[in-house]
């Protein structure tokens, strides 16, 4: 070994394509074998070399091609996006740093928290929200930003979903987007752009009521005989679709207690999108002392409100199941 450097000094075979258990290489510590692809092997043509057998016909014991079956890294990965799938789309900081961080850690790259990933949502390209407000019409002061969201749809076949805007927004195809409102992160400012425009035929309807009334009588069919055979009194439908249809839903079913989004007579959403943590808040805000002994749903945005009740069940189809937690949802398949 040359003392200037920092290894051994390699030794080679004399044949590398064929054993020779006299070949002093063999018993070396710095031998150096070529992989190769003919090796007990029938094989033509083109194959890989990675992984492959250093030398040819070693016995088993002198083998020593260690390789990876499955990286670390993709490990932390995999871990990560389960935890999400299994808590609705949320993961601890403590998760996080049981995972992705430590791929990040070794990477030199700052730890991921869920306060960091709150910002990026509400952040503009150039900077954090600044906690101001800015009225529509109004000019944009210089080194301010707004959010602006874009949604392109696209089923199992590859294709987009293109929409017609309504006459009074031109008529013109366009992809569906807008600007969330104060407060909104962009998923949430994504899901209530997605419903004013896919509702946005209601400004061509002239008799919505009309209208309404006709949608309810083609689909009280479609009400679960489970549910009127034990719809109570006290029921209470909360729904992030419309009050402008739900209310004459429960009306026509003898029920009182609704919550549900509201929009104005053009399908634009008043307030919050009532779905996921805002059903809870705004049941706790209805109803502050109110316990919940059964809950029903067929999403699993309505977790939060599942939790709420003492005996949670998942509405599929006809059947009802116990919520438990990993279950799987008709409606997110």
């Amino acid at each position: 070994m040359d003392a200037s450097q920092p290894y051994p000094t390699p030794v080679f075979p004399k044949d590398n394509d064929h054993y020779d258990p006299t070949d002093p290489v063999y018993s070396s510590s710095c031998a150096v074998f070529h992989p190769t692809i003919r090796n007990n092997s029938t094989m033509g043509g083109y194959s890989s070399r990675k992984y492959l057998i250093e030398g040819a016909n070693r016995p088993d014991n002198t083998e020593s091609a260690d390789f990876p079956l499955i990286r670390l890294a993709e490990v932390h990965c995999i871990y990560a996006e389960a935890t999400c799938e299994l808590n609705n789309g949320n993961i601890s900081d403590e998760d996080l740093n049981f995972s992705i961080n430590k791929n990040r850690a070794r990477a030199g790259v700052a730890p991921l928290t869920n306060a960091l990933i709150a910002n990026v949502w509400d952040a503009g390209y150039w900077d954090h929200a600044t906690g101001k407000t800015i009225c529509k019409g109004e000019p944009i002061p210089k080194n301010n930003y707004i959010v602006v969201v874009l949604v392109f749809i696209q089923n199992s076949d590859g294709k987009f979903l293109i929409q017609k805007r309504s006459k009074i927004k031109n008529g013109k195809y366009a992809t569906t987007g807008g600007h969330p409102k104060s407060g909104e992160n962009s998923i949430q400012g994504i899901i209530s752009e997605v419903k004013e425009e896919f509702f946005s035929f209601l400004y061509e309807i002239k008799d919505l009521n009309k209208f309404i009334e006709s949608f309810i009588d083609s689909h009280m069919k479609n009400i679960k005989p489970w549910y009127k055979n034990q719809q109570k009194e006290n029921d209470t439908i909360i729904s992030a679709s419309y009050d402008l249809w739900i209310n004459p839903f429960c009306e026509r079913l003898g029920i009182k207690n609704i919550i549900c989004t509201k929009v104005d007579d053009k399908g634009k959403i008043i307030g919050e999108n009532c779905k996921g943590e805002e059903k809870v808040k705004r049941f706790k805000e209805e109803f502050p002392n109110v316990e919940v002994f059964e809950s029903y749903s067929d999403s699993s945005t309505d977790i939060p409100m599942l939790l709420l009740a003492k005996k949670p069940f998942i509405v599929d189809g006809n059947v009802i199941r116990p919520y438990k937690e990993g279950s799987y949802f008709p409606i997110d398949e």
